[in-house]
């Protein structure tokens, strides 16, 4: 199981994580085909990594 989960770092700084925000991308057009993903923080970090997931979910509807 531990295979299949990548390492668990901070996005920004790439210290340990200790949380982690859940990244619904819809691959294409229809809305049935969603990928979660996880992306993972720091504490100090959170903040920074969900304003770039929401950055660019705003690039992506452009």
């Amino acid at each position: 199981m531990t295979s299949e989960i990548p390492r668990t770092v901070c996005e920004i700084c790439g210290q340990n994580a200790t949380a982690g925000i859940l990244d619904n991308e819809v691959t294409n057009n229809n809305d049935r085909n969603i990928q979660i993903r996880i992306r993972y923080s720091c504490l100090d970090h959170y903040l920074q990594v969900y304003q770039k997931i929401q950055g660019e979910r705003k690039f992506r509807l452009l």
